[in-house]
């Protein structure tokens, strides 16, 4: 079964809802972000950087799996 990506946790946190961080991001779909965040898609190398970038925190925090690679 998938697990949330702690990113997820840091965007409720910070009360930041899935379709508003999608729209900072410039992303064109909140579902794919809830998919990835939920941990039923992995987070491609461009996603993982540009919300590391947008929380302010390092790629390492925010996904526990290594760079590129999705949820297993």
């Amino acid at each position: 079964m998938p697990r949330p990506q702690p990113a997820a946790a840091v965007l409720r946190q910070r009360r930041i809802n899935n379709r508003q961080a999608a729209r900072d991001l410039g992303l064109k779909s909140a579902h794919h972000l809830g998919r990835v965040l939920n941990g039923y898609a992995p987070p491609s190398p461009k996603l993982r950087r540009a919300l590391a970038d947008y929380l302010d925190l390092p790629e390492a925090a925010l996904f526990r799996d290594g760079p590129g690679r999705g949820a297993t």
